[in-house]
Parts: C-alpha cells; structure tokens; sequence
C-alpha cells in the first residue's frame, strides 16, 4: 500500500530521512497516510509499533488529502525516545506507516494483501557497511595491503550483506535483527585496521 520513496541516514549522521506515499493505483484513491512511526530494531515485535515506538507524524485531523509525506529526524532528538541511543552510527530502525480510508469500494475482492494498512520499511546505516567494505579493501589493495590476502573474511562480508538486504525486501524482521546483530558484533580479525566481519569461528569465514 506505502511506497517508500526514501528510507535513510544522513552521511553525516545528522539526519534520518523518510519519504513515503500511498501507491499511486486506483485501488488506494481513498487511503491516506495516517501516522508514520520510528522503532528501534532492538524493540520490535510481531506487532509493531510497540509500545517504545517513537512517532514521527500523527494526521491528527484525518486530512484524507496527505497521500505522501517526508519527515526529518534529527540525531539531537534522539534524547526524547526510548531507544537508549544517542547517535544514528550503526544503527537499525523500522519505520512504520499507518494509513486509513477505503480501498476503491467497486473492487469486490482484494487480492490478498491488498487490505493491509500498515506497512514496514528498514532504515540502516549504510555509511556503516561501505566503511567496512573500505576496510576489506584497504587490506588487500592498500598501501600496505596485500593482494594474495585470504579474501575469506570478506566473502563472508559480502554474503551477510546480501542476505541482510534479502530479509529486508521479503519483510522478514525476525532475521533482519539477526543479521544486523551478526553483522554490528563481528570480532575484528588480526591485521585489520578497523572494524570488518568474521564469523568469530576463528578460521576467517
């Protein structure tokens, strides 16, 4: 039903950005969004939002005109959810929009699906992975790098970035949190200059 037009985290870590609208189909004429809320990944549930759940937006007056709306989070307010965070660094959050009204009333039977008026989307710290492909990089390509290294702790970077952004696109949370956990808690293996995954099994896979 939403569209998520932009789901992110500032590079300078200022700012999370969400941009969203009802999907622009005839069948959603009379929806609009209702309230838009924030969720640390560490809070969430089955049912979401929770009662940590933070909000971004409330329709308070049911304006059935707001189809799509962008909202700027700023790192400062932070202070004033539950998350116990007091920065957007590698960090993982769902954001959560509610909408209200009635699908196109000459639609007898909707497909399945079509009647849910919540939906999820992730927002992750990108910045975070590109810094730790860097890393990956800088050992085997950098300055004092060395391009026979065992490219085995990378591989296993790689594969857990693809299956992160799987669980995403298939809304499977449970195994998104668990990821990222994998992915924010790798051990950082011997010569690294910086933080890099491993599986912590000690043999660099």
């Amino acid at each position: 039903m939403v569209t998520f037009n932009e789901l992110r985290i500032c590079e300078d870590g200022n700012y999370l950005v969400v941009d969203c609208e009802v999907e622009n189909v005839d069948l959603y004429a009379g929806m609009y969004i209702k309230s838009i809320y924030l969720e640390y990944y560490k809070n969430a549930t089955s049912s979401m939002p929770g009662s940590k759940a933070y909000k971004l937006y409330e329709n308070t007056y049911d304006d059935t005109r707001v189809k799509g709306k962008r909202v700027l989070f700023k790192a400062a307010e932070l202070g004033n959810t539950d998350f116990g965070i007091t920065s957007f660094e590698g960090e993982m959050f769902y954001v959560i929009v509610q909408c209200d009204g009635s699908p196109a009333s000459e639609i007898a039977t909707l497909p399945c699906g079509f009647d849910d008026t919540t939906d999820i989307g992730a927002i992750i710290d990108w910045k975070t992975f590109y810094d730790k492909a860097m890393n990956y990089v800088s050992l085997m390509f950098g300055p004092c790098g060395d391009p026979c290294a065992d490219i085995g702790a990378f591989e296993h970077f790689i594969l857990l970035w693809n299956a992160l952004k799987l669980a995403i696109e298939t809304c499977d949370w449970e195994t998104v949190k668990d990821l990222w956990d994998k992915f924010k808690f790798a051990p950082v293996p011997k010569g690294s200059s910086g933080n890099v995954v491993t599986s912590g099994c000690g043999c660099g896979r």
